[in-house]
C-alpha cells in the first residue's frame, strides 16, 4: 500500500509541472496579444507570410513562362480560400 501511494506521488509531480508550464505558455500568449495586436496587424502578418510563401515556392519550382501563367492564377485562388 505504502509503495503504491509513493508512485502515484512521483507520477503526479511531473504532471503538475507540464500542466504549470502549459497554462504559463498561454497566458504569454495572451499577454502578447493583449500589447497591441491587432486583427489588421495580424492580416499583415497573414499577408506577409504567404508572399514569403509564394516566393519559395517560387524559387524552388522550376516553371516555363506559359507554366507559370496558368499555376500562379491556381495557386493565388486555392491559397486565398
Amino acid at each position: 500500500m505504502l509503495l503504491g501511494g509513493v508512485c502515484e506521488l512521483a507520477v503526479a509531480k511531473p504532471f503538475a509541472k507540464t500542466t504549470g508550464q502549459e497554462s504559463s505558455s498561454s497566458s504569454q500568449s495572451s499577454v502578447i496579444m493583449s500589447q497591441g495586436t491587432t486583427e489588421q496587424d495580424l492580416d499583415l502578418l497573414r499577408q506577409d507570410l504567404r508572399a514569403k510563401k509564394q516566393q519559395l515556392i517560387g524559387e524552388n519550382l522550376p516553371l516555363s513562362d506559359a507554366e507559370a501563367e496558368k499555376f500562379w492564377p491556381l495557386y493565388r485562388r486555392y491559397t486565398m480560400i
